[in-house]
C-alpha cells in the first residue's frame, strides 16, 4: 500500500526558525503561526460496482440462444439467456403420460377390475411362462456350448452353413417374387387380350342372330357362333382367375420372402454369436452369466405377473389403493420437478444492470453449476481498499474522505465510509472497506485506480512552523528556540 505521510509538526511553545552551527550568515527567525491543520493518510483503492451477481446455470443443456452482448443494458426481468428445451418437453410428455396412467390406476382400482384387465393380467402372465421357459432353454443351450468347448468349431461350421443357405434361400424367393410379379403383369395382358375377344365375339354373335332370324344362315352355322360366344366368355372368367392366381402367388411369395429374411437375420445372428464365441471364448462364460441373469429375471417377472393376475381376480385393497395414491403424488411430484426445470431453461435477469461477461455461446454444452453470465449493477459506485493497523482505530463507518481521480485530469470526489471488516484480510494484513462514491461518477469505470486521502488527525489553532525550521528531521529532529538573545536548542518528538 502506499502512504504518503503529510507531516505537520506541532508545538507548544514559540519557536525560531533553524540555525546551521558556524554559519556566518545573519540568523533568520520566525513565528510559529496557530491554525487548524489535519494529519492526511494517502492510500491506494480501486474502482468497484455496487452489485456483481454471477448468474450460473441451473440445469444442463444445450445453450440455444444469447440474447444479449457484453456491455449491453438490461433490466429486471429481461431473457438473457435460453436452454434447447426439446429434451424437457418429451420429458414432460412423458411425465404427463405417467400421472394420467397413475390416475387412471387408482381409479381402476377403487372401481375393480374389468373383464378385460383379467384377460389381460392373464395374457402377461402367460407371455411371463414363455420368457421363463424360453430363458431356460438359451441357459441349457449356452451351459451345453459351455460344457462342450470341442463343440464350437462344428457349431461355427453349421452356423456359417445356415447362414449361407438362408441367404440362397432369400435369393430364391426374390426371384421367385420376381417370376410371379411378371406373370402378374402377362396375365393382366391374358385379361385385355379375353375381354377384346370376347368383345368382338358378341359383336359377331349379335351379327349371326340377326341373320339367323332372317333365315339367312342355318342353324347350325348359329349353334356355332354361339358355342364360341361361351367359349370366350369361359377364356374371359379363366384369365381374371388367372389374375387372381398371380396376386396369390406374389402374396404367397413375399410371405416367404419376409420369412426369408426372418431366418437370414436369425442365421447371421447366430453366425456372429457363434464367431465371436469361437474367437474369443472368454466372453462364453460372460454369455453364461448373462443367461443365468435372464432366467432370475424371467421368475421374478413371473412372480410380478402371478402376483398382479391374482389382485386383478381378487380386487385392489386398501393397501393398494394407497401406494396407488402415492404413485399418483409421485407422479405429480414428477412433472412438478421437470415443469420447474423448464423454468430454469430460461434466465433472467434479475436486476437493473449490465453485462459483464458471457462465460458461453448458442450450441455449446453446459453443465449444471457453471457460471454463464456476469452482471454489474452500475448505478452506484464504490471504492474498495483496505486500513493498515496503524491508522484503523481513526476510522469509522460513515466517515467521509475525499478520493482522487487520475484519468484525463485531476479530480476530487466525495466520498463515505460504508462498510469496514471487523477481520483483518492474512494476505497484506490489513483490514478491507468499502468507500460509497457520493459525488458524481460520470467518466468512472469499474477497475480503475483511485487515491483516498482520510484524515487521521485534527487539531484546532496548533502552533505550528514551516517544516524546513526543523533540524534533523528524521533522526532527533530538534529546533533553537529564541531565549534572552540565545538561541537555545530544544529536542522535539514528532
Amino acid at each position: 500500500m502506499k502512504v504518503n505521510k503529510i507531516l505537520v509538526i506541532t508545538l507548544t511553545l514559540i519557536l525560531c526558525f533553524s540555525i546551521i552551527v558556524g554559519a556566518q550568515e545573519p540568523v533568520k527567525t520566525v513565528k510559529p503561526i496557530k491554525e487548524d491543520i489535519t494529519i492526511i493518510e494517502q492510500i491506494s483503492g480501486k474502482i468497484t460496482p455496487n452489485k456483481v451477481v454471477n448468474l450460473s446455470a441451473e440445469i444442463s443443456g444445450t445453450v440455444n440462444t444469447v440474447y444479449v452482448s457484453i456491455g449491453d443494458k438490461v433490466n429486471k426481468g429481461d431473457k438473457l439467456l435460453e436452454f434447447d428445451k426439446s429434451q424437457l418437453l418429451i420429458q414432460k410428455k412423458q411425465s404427463e403420460a405417467v400421472l394420467k396412467a397413475a390416475e387412471a390406476n387408482l381409479a381402476q382400482l377403487k372401481n375393480g377390475a374389468t373383464i378385460e384387465d383379467i384377460k389381460t393380467a392373464e395374457a402377461n402372465y402367460e407371455q411371463a411362462e414363455i420368457s421363463l421357459n424360453n430363458a431356460k432353454d438359451s441357459l441349457k443351450l449356452i451351459e451345453e456350448i459351455y460344457e462342450n468347448k470341442t463343440s464350437l468349431k462344428q457349431q461355427l461350421i453349421n452356423a456359417e452353413m445356415q447362414y449361407k443357405n438362408a441367404q440362397q434361400q432369400l435369393l430364391a424367393t426374390e426371384e421367385r417374387l420376381n417370376q410371379t410379379t411378371k406373370a402378374l403383369k402377362q396375365a393382366k395382358v391374358g385379361v385385355q387380350q379375353a375381354k377384346n375377344n370376347l368383345d368382338q365375339t358378341k359383336i359377331d354373335y349379335q351379327r349371326m342372330e340377326q341373320l339367323y332370324k332372317e333365315e339367312v344362315i342355318s342353324e347350325n352355322q348359329f349353334e356355332g357362333v354361339n358355342l364360341q360366344l361361351k367359349n370366350a366368355q369361359s377364356a374371359y372368367q379363366n384369365s381374371l382367375l388367372q389374375v387372381e392366381n398371380a396376386k396369390s402367388s406374389i402374396e404367397s411369395a413375399r410371405i416367404a420372402k419376409d420369412q426369408a429374411e426372418i431366418s437370414l437375420n436369425s442365421a447371421k445372428q447366430l453366425y456372429e454369436l457363434t464367431k465371436e464365441t469361437y474367437n474369443n471364448p472368454t466372453q462364453l462364460k460372460q454369455q453364461l452369466q448373462g443367461a443365468k441373469t435372464q432366467v432370475e429375471v424371467a421368475k421374478v417377472n413371473l412372480k410380478i405377473a402371478e402376483i398382479n393376475l391374482n389382485r386383478v381376480k381378487k380386487g385392489a385393497g386398501e393397501e393398494q389403493i394407497k401406494a396407488a395414491e402415492a404413485n399418483l403424488k409421485q407422479a405429480e411430484a414428477g412433472l412438478e420437478q421437470i415443469n420447474l426445470q423448464l423454468s430454469k431453461a430460461i434466465i433472467f435477469s434479475p436486476i437493473n444492470a449490465h453485462i459483464a461477461v458471457i462465460n458461453t455461446e448458442e450450441n455449446e454444452m453446459v453443465g449444471a453449476g457453471s457460471p454463464v453470465i456476469r452482471l454489474v449493477d452500475l448505478n452506484k459506485l464504490n471504492v474498495e481498499t483496505s486500513l493498515t493497523p496503524q491508522i484503523r482505530s481513526y476510522v469509522k463507518s460513515g466517515d467521509k474522505v475525499d478520493i482522487i481521480i487520475k484519468n484525463d485530469k485531476k479530480r476530487v470526489i466525495e466520498g463515505k465510509i460504508s462498510t469496514i471488516s471487523p477481520v483483518i484480510n492474512a494476505q497484506n494484513e490489513a483490514y478491507p472497506i468499502k468507500i460509497e462514491i457520493i459525488g458524481e461518477t460520470d467518466n468512472l469505470y469499474p477497475g480503475t485506480f483511485v487515491d483516498v486521502e482520510i484524515s487521521k488527525q485534527r487539531a484546532h489553532k496548533a502552533i505550528t512552523l514551516p517544516i524546513n525550521a526543523v533540524i534533523d528531521l528524521e533522526t532527533f529532529p530538534y529546533v533553537y528556540l529564541v531565549r534572552d538573545n540565545k538561541a537555545v536548542k530544544i529536542n522535539l518528538s514528532v
